[in-house]
């Protein structure tokens, strides 16, 4: 789950920022890569990663919910 947190804060840095790393986001994530005012770098492996375990993660709630009726 910690590595979906860090992926949502990354988006948000994209989305908000223009990838621009804040401080929020350092103190959300403890980050040690980056320092505030560096540009965000994600690299095609942490989005296929960040990817599957959504898919992980949708699929077993959707397993829950059929076992509940």
């Amino acid at each position: 789950m910690e590595y979906l947190t860090k992926a949502f804060q990354q988006r948000h840095l994209l989305a908000h920022t223009q990838g621009v790393v804040d401080d929020d986001y350092i103190q959300e994530t403890a980050d040690i890569r980056y320092k505030s005012g560096q540009r965000l770098v994600i690299k095609r492996e942490a989005v296929t990663e960040a990817l599957n375990l959504v898919e992980q993660l949708t699929n077993g709630i959707r397993q829950d919910a059929k076992e509940k009726g």
